[in-house]
């Protein structure tokens, strides 16, 4: 209780220090008068005996501080009256505040703004379960330049079966998904996953319950998981709708679970999950070619990364050794999730430009801030030379000068953080140019880090700015000062060798930040000039998704059900043309391998389903041979058309038309190259 009886003492004090101060004077007086009396009755005169005792005694207002010091809280006093004091100069100056607050909030709001970027990016865990050792696997091939490709379900299972580190291997597969509730279809989108999908990532449904390990079999695959966000927009967070049945893809699937909120990945974004099904063509040797998982390993307690990593490198080429046709070449890496989501974005570089950028900006303003106190502190020098001079310490004066940095960067902080919270809902609503890109903005927000972050960045700003001024005022000459009303030549000299040093730091600050700046909207122009293979003007989209067993099982059917709405939209007054395209240029859309008749190792290509008219509506140029017709259809030998650049890396100077290729996209067969057309950028 020793402890909290000293509390106790201190907090009695400082709520009661009117009274203490009362007792205070009133036993100094009578300590005095009881010397005074001595005096008196040893014959000394009454004012004798009074001078004496005040010399005996001594200074009572040095004493009266001390006393205070003894009671705990005079720092507290003191710091609040430098408060006080630091306020009233701040008002008496509302031009030099303003300058300095909106100067320094500025600076704040841009860090807070690319910061918040950076923490949901670089610093935000996946929201999975002990995320440092779960592991994303997937193939590279490092000759051909190939990179964070997919897993084939061939190979997944080989990786499941012949690895020793991972208590779990899970995978899944993006997949859009029609929902029909009501007679009213939604197009969602979602994945296909293992049955053990959501135990390797050590997440379990807020409410019903997970995949059963036989329902990734055909014929008791019928179940689906819900989004937390489907299930409260779709079905009004009602708790009943577990075990009721929904239409999915023309089909009665039974609603078993429902996620968490925040479960959803950015590698994945989806609303909806159902098991996948491995049919015997899936996990058929031909199939070997057809990357298109994303595979996941949760380490066994004890194992490490490297192990990880030279385990899946010795399966893989086993199966190289094994299949030289479709996965010669290819190897694995394994990385965390975090590491994965960072190094296959390729977003890391970017942000750490920019953050150092907008640092740049901070500093200037800084030097900017110390500059303004620095002349400030010119003007109070008459002031703290006299306080110097009644006995004021130099720390003392530097914690008041300190107390007034600290007063400017708190208002600057404030400000700083609204307009940053203003910066992260601009960024929200205009980073829009991809759906991975619009996760990443939805997601942006104010969080701990980033407000942790600010308010460091709002005590380091004061050191920044406030602290060089303050030591610089702090130590006046006292009797030049005096004697020249406040301003000695030696100050003046020393101060404005250090408005040089500031002067000259702003200026290199400033020269860094502009030919950086100059730099970065060099690329940025130089990116947005380019010509992205497309004209990207007066062009507008539409997503449609069928469902049923109708179109499922009939590729003729979709077919003609695009080729009859394209038609009619050709027909509305203002279209000039259109066509139909899975997926739309710019997505973010992997990579998959077209194996190539006449060559033994297949290519890498993204794969676009696209209708007649498509290059005409997107004035993509055609540089050899003829693009789609109407005749092309299902009831027709299959066509493909590359671009300039699938025709040079694969057929070199020989003539690729006329030759044939095997995609992996759905539905694949030989198709003959009947036409070149120009490249179109991709993303990322």
């Amino acid at each position: 209780m020793g402890w909290l009886g000293e509390v106790g003492r201190w907090l009695a004090f400082f709520f009661r220090r009117g009274k203490f101060d009362a007792d205070l004077e009133d036993e100094m007086r009578l300590h005095q008068e009881l010397r005074e009396r001595e005096q008196i009755e040893r014959g000394v005169s009454p004012e004798e005996a009074r001078y004496a005792s005040q010399r005996r005694f001594g200074n009572k207002l040095v004493l009266r501080e001390e006393s205070r010091d003894m009671w705990g809280w005079n720092w507290l006093e003191t710091s609040l009256q430098d408060v006080h004091y630091g306020l009233r100069q701040l008002r008496r100056n509302p031009g030099f505040t303003a300058v300095t607050i909106i100067t320094l909030a500025l600076g704040i709001a841009v860090n807070t703004t690319i910061f918040s970027t950076v923490s949901l990016v670089l610093l935000k865990k996946p929201t999975v379960h002990d995320p440092g050792r779960l592991m994303e696997v997937s193939a590279n091939n490092k000759a051909k330049g190939y990179n964070f490709l997919g897993i084939s379900a061939p190979d997944f299972v080989a990786f499941r079966r012949q690895n020793d580190v991972f208590q779990g291997i899970a995978a899944d597969a993006n997949h859009s998904f029609i929902l029909t509730r009501h007679g009213a279809p939604e197009y969602l989108m979602g994945a296909q996953v293992t049955a053990d999908y959501f135990r390797v990532l050590g997440l379990s449904p807020a409410l019903g319950r997970d995949f059963q390990p036989t329902e990734d079999e055909a014929g008791r695959n019928h179940v689906a998981i819900l989004s937390n966000g489907l299930w409260k927009q779709y079905f009004a967070s009602d708790r009943k709708v577990i075990g009721s049945v929904a239409e999915i893809d023309g089909e009665p699937y039974t609603l078993i679970g429902v996620m968490p909120p925040g479960t959803d990945l950015p590698i994945q974004q989806a609303q909806l999950w159902t098991p996948i099904v491995f049919t015997a063509k899936d996990l058929s040797n031909t199939s070997r070619s057809s990357r298109y998982l994303f595979v996941f390993g949760r380490l066994k307690p004890g194992a490490t990364i490297k192990r990880a990593r030279a385990e899946m490198t010795t399966v893989a080429a086993r199966i190289a050794h094994r299949h030289p046709n479709t996965a010669k070449g290819y190897s694995t890496s394994v990385l965390t999730l975090q590491e994965y989501m960072i190094r296959a974005t390729r977003i890391e570089a970017g942000l750490t430009v920019l953050m150092g950028a907008v640092a740049f900006v901070l500093l200037v303003a800084c030097a900017n801030i110390a500059g303004l106190l620095l002349s400030r502190a010119a003007a109070r020098q008459q002031e703290i030379t006299v306080r110097a001079a009644l006995g004021a310490g130099r720390l003392r004066i530097i914690r008041q000068l300190l107390t007034e940095s600290l007063l400017i960067a708190l208002a600057g902080g404030g400000l700083g953080v609204i307009l940053g919270m203003w910066g992260i809902g601009f960024l929200r609503t205009t980073v829009n140019w991809n759906s991975y890109v619009l996760y990443l903005a939805r997601n942006l927000h104010l969080d701990g880090r980033t407000l942790f972050f600010t308010v460091a960045l709002t005590l380091g700003a004061t050191i920044l700015f406030g602290l060089a001024p303050a030591l610089r005022a702090s130590n006046p000459d006292l009797v030049e000062n005096l004697k020249a009303g406040g301003w000695s030549r030696t100050e003046g000299f020393a101060r404005g060798k250090l408005r040089n040093v500031l002067v000259a730091a702003e200026i290199a600050l400033s020269v860094v930040l502009l030919v950086g700046a100059g730099l970065f909207m060099e690329s940025f122009l130089s990116d947005l000039r380019q010509n992205p293979g497309f004209n990207k003007r007066h062009v507008v989209t539409a997503e449609i998704s069928l469902s049923g067993r109708e179109y499922e099982k009939s590729p003729s059917r979709q077919a003609a059900f695009f080729e009859r709405i394209t038609r009619r939209v050709r027909e509305l007054p203002g279209v000039q043309s259109a066509s139909a395209t899975w997926p739309l240029p710019l997505s973010r859309w992997r990579r998959r391998t077209v194996k190539i008749m006449g060559r033994d190792a297949p290519g890498i290509a993204c794969i676009y389903l696209v209708g007649s008219q498509y290059f005409q509506t997107m004035e993509i140029p055609l540089i050899k041979g003829r693009e789609f017709s109407p005749v092309d259809n299902t009831r027709s030998p299959m066509v493909a058309v590359v671009n300039q650049a699938f025709a040079q890396k694969y057929f070199l100077k020989r003539d690729a038309i006329g030759r044939r290729l095997l995609p992996s996209a759905p539905h694949p067969a030989w198709a003959e190259i009947v036409g070149i057309v120009g490249n179109v950028k991709e993303w990322p």
